[in-house]
């Protein structure tokens, strides 16, 4: 799933995605399970997307909830993103 932008504001925390359909993903262990669902579809520069909402938070201890997507985007996991990148472009 390719997230487009993400931003917090007074009401809430919003991402827009190329995804269609409600969804769970894990935030952290710390945080848990966050549910996203759909307010809204829009034109973004990308092309067709979605904008979604969190609405729920579960512990991470719990089940993995239905349906989950994968939780490798770089939004969650800034330390491994920065890994990759200097293992990519940073020659030694």
């Amino acid at each position: 799933m390719k997230i487009f932008s993400a931003y917090f504001h007074h009401n809430g925390f919003i991402v827009q995605s190329e995804q269609n359909e409600d969804f769970w993903i894990l935030l952290s262990r710390s945080l848990g399970w966050g549910k996203f669902c759909k307010i809204d579809d829009m034109d973004a520069i990308t092309g067709r997307a979605s904008r979604f909402e969190l609405r729920e938070i579960r512990p991470a201890n719990e089940p993995a909830p239905y349906p989950v997507i994968s939780g490798s985007n770089v939004l969650w996991h800034l330390l491994e993103a920065c890994k990759v990148l200097k293992s990519k472009y940073i020659y030694r």
